[in-house]
């Protein structure tokens, strides 16, 4: 038996499977080169090596974010701007529905009266649900921060089980393409504040089912056929003993594996059963999993789509008919796994798009990745802390594109040293497509325009595509890389178990340490939260609500959500105008962060940011009464913040009367103005 291969065995007069000796495997036989029944008991099995590896990123990803885990109650990471607060918003808003039996989908304790549809602000309802006793018991930070933990352990985790199960068989060299996915400088930067883009478990899974039901369909026996060679529906690299065939071609006397002898009595019929019942079962599997993924995170959904049709459309390249039988058999399952999942989200998503306060589209503006930023090192990395670029990102919680120059030097060798394998063909492919389009409609460097336009420009005109932030596309680009520097990794440890004195295993995995070094990230950055005012604190608030509204002066906005807070503190027991969240305008239903400004609003900002108290005459007052009669308010308050006199002089000018200090705010009744 030659290494990488498996040599034909006698059929046998038996309806059981056939099997292959585990001896008959050797240490250079790739995964996808085994018999189906020899994948299918390596794929269940939990190794030492995989607890290892799960407890090796559970162990970074506390690592990465231990400063708020050390003070979950005073610690806020100071990257994330508001966002922090809004996504912790979002959990407590969410028990908060459970626990009161109230539609989780939306809700007016937020920019009251209108409220704020939560199915279309990535509420992540996916974890929000499953999660409210955590919630209730310690509070949305908590919440917050264990959804970002696991979201990079289980991402890395999944994705080493997918590449250990599909594309090498180097626990090893599995274990580096998990973590790179994992622990990518996307990843980390998005740990400041978005978990919906760092809870991403669930893509790899998908992906793992479709080249599992691609390879089932196309290796079967067909219609007619009594056994025969199985076809090319694997992804994965063709090893040495191999190359030149499709990978996964593997034989079992004249029967596919895994599969019962047609030959026998009853062995048609069982075969069909089984593939009638496998059939079900990743169909069943398939809406469920895309049906979870929508509950946690419908953008990064959308990129894995595009980016894997890529991956599988270079991929079947070079055997266009290899292509087009994976497709016919994957695409009647996948269509009818599409319409159950429709089925299981028709509310939530008929809520995201036509409920109240949905939105048609949200134009961002340029977001694209500037050309400078691909070579730098992330600012949450040694390479960052050591050797800091340009800030050239839109902000510090979107660096998806910081690869850092050697790991690029490195990508480019293993390009070039692998590109006969498809598998690389086609990550690079993805990587170079989706990298382009997250430059945005014109290449910035440094960021300057070149003038360049790009493809983005006409991507950006394709409905549900122009509503993701370019530069997040640079993520479909992480899991390629992982691909690559997994079978790189793979090939690296075949040569030294060939000769332990080859010098080029121990060269390329000192290149390796030494690209993937600087990236190592560091634990993000945490202050002191502002404490609370006594007036929420202490539920006094409650003595001043009615039916109506609580109207901060200023009322809270994107850039000063802090005001969610303390909403969140009291229980919820009163609704705010204002707020932080994506909603529609009023006049052609394009989302914008916040509520349009209404005109006491806007002058109450300004106020707020000169310290000096604009002219207010009676059209000032009239806005005035006109707002508070749109919020509904009961109250106006005004809590400790930079120039407060000046605020206070305004509201007592467009009111007409003096506040009442209550504990530590200025309150004015308004109650009677309505």
């Amino acid at each position: 038996m030659r290494a990488g291969n498996v040599d034909r065995v006698a059929p046998r007069e038996s309806t059981e499977e056939a099997t292959v000796p585990e001896a008959a495997v050797t240490t250079d036989t790739l995964l996808l080169d085994r018999p189906e029944p020899a994948r299918r008991s390596a794929r269940k099995r939990v190794t030492r090596a995989d607890l290892f590896a799960g407890a090796a990123y559970l162990g970074l990803a506390v690592l990465v974010l231990s400063g708020q885990w050390r003070d979950t109650g005073g610690a806020y990471l100071i990257k994330s701007g508001q966002d922090q607060t809004m996504w912790e918003w979002f959990f407590a808003v969410t028990a908060h529905s459970v626990a009161h039996l109230e539609n989780p989908l939306g809700t007016t304790l937020q920019n009251f009266p209108a409220g704020v549809n939560l199915m279309a602000n990535t509420a992540m309802f996916g974890v929000g649900v499953p999660l409210t006793p955590v919630t209730l018991l310690f509070g949305p930070t908590v919440t917050f921060v264990l959804v970002l933990t696991l979201g990079l352990a289980l991402t890395a985790f999944a994705w080493y089980r997918l590449f250990s199960r599909e594309l090498v068989a180097s626990r090893f060299a599995a274990a580096l393409g998990g973590l790179f996915c994992g622990f990518a400088p996307a990843m980390i930067s998005h740990a400041n504040a978005h978990p919906n883009f760092v809870a991403l478990g669930l893509l790899p899974v998908i992906a793992g089912l479709l080249i599992r039901m691609s390879r089932r369909r196309a290796d079967g026996p067909r219609s007619g056929e009594s056994g025969g060679t199985a076809g090319p529906g694997s992804l994965g690299p063709e090893s040495r003993a191999v190359r030149g065939r499709d990978a996964g071609a593997v034989t079992i006397g004249s029967h596919p594996a895994g599969f019962d002898h047609v030959g026998t009595p009853g062995g048609a019929a069982r075969v069909g059963m089984r593939a009638r019942g496998v059939r079900l079962r990743d169909t069943l599997l398939l809406a469920l999993l895309v049906t979870a993924q929508i509950a946690l995170g419908e953008e990064p959904l959308l990129i894995f789509a595009m980016s894997f049709a890529l991956f599988a459309v270079v991929y079947y390249l070079h055997a266009p008919r290899a292509g087009l039988r994976a497709l016919r058999a994957v695409v009647p399952t996948v269509a009818v796994a599409g319409l159950i999942t429709l089925a299981l989200t028709a509310i939530p998503l008929w809520w995201q798009f036509f409920g109240s306060q949905s939105y048609r589209s949200i134009d961002h503006g340029p977001m694209g990745n500037d050309l400078k930023a691909i070579t730098q090192f992330p600012s949450e990395s040694l390479g960052g802390l050591f050797a800091p670029g340009q800030p050239v990102a839109i902000n510090e919680t979107e660096q998806n594109a910081y690869f850092g120059w050697p790991l690029l030097m490195l990508l480019a060798v293993a390009m070039l040293w692998l590109w006969r394998d498809r598998v690389v063909r086609a990550a690079t492919a993805v990587i170079l497509v989706f990298g382009v389009l997250s430059l945005g409609a014109t290449a910035m460097i440094g960021k300057r325009s070149t003038g360049v336009a790009l493809p983005w420009r006409w991507a950006e005109q394709v409905p549900l595509v122009n509503s993701v932030l370019e530069t997040r596309l640079t993520m479909a680009a992480i899991p390629a890389i992982a691909a690559i520097l997994a079978l790189a990794a793979q090939r690296a440890v075949s040569m030294w178990r060939e000769s332990a004195v080859d010098w080029r295993p121990l060269a390329w995995f000192t290149a390796t340490a030494l690209a993937l070094f600087p990236l190592t990230p560091t634990p993000l950055p945490v202050v002191d939260r502002a404490g609370t005012p006594e007036f929420f604190a202490h539920g006094t608030v409650r003595d001043y609500v009615g039916d109506g509204s609580v109207v901060l002066v200023p009322t809270p906005r994107p850039d000063d959500a802090e005001p969610l807070r303390w909403q969140t503190e009291d229980d919820f027991s009163f609704p705010l105008a204002g707020g932080y969240f994506v909603g529609p305008t009023s006049g052609d239903k394009k989302g914008i962060y916040g509520p349009e400004f209404r005109p006491t609003t806007a002058l109450l900002v300004g106020t707020r940011a000169t310290g000096v108290v604009p002219e207010i005459g009676p059209d000032e007052r009239a806005n005035a009464i006109a707002d508070l009669n749109f919020w509904r308010a009961d109250v106006m308050v005004l809590p400790p913040t930079r120039n407060a006199d000046a605020l206070r002089s305004a509201v007592t000018e467009l009111l007409g009367f003096a506040p009442t200090r209550i504990e530590d705010v200025w309150l004015w009744d308004v109650r009677a103005l309505r």
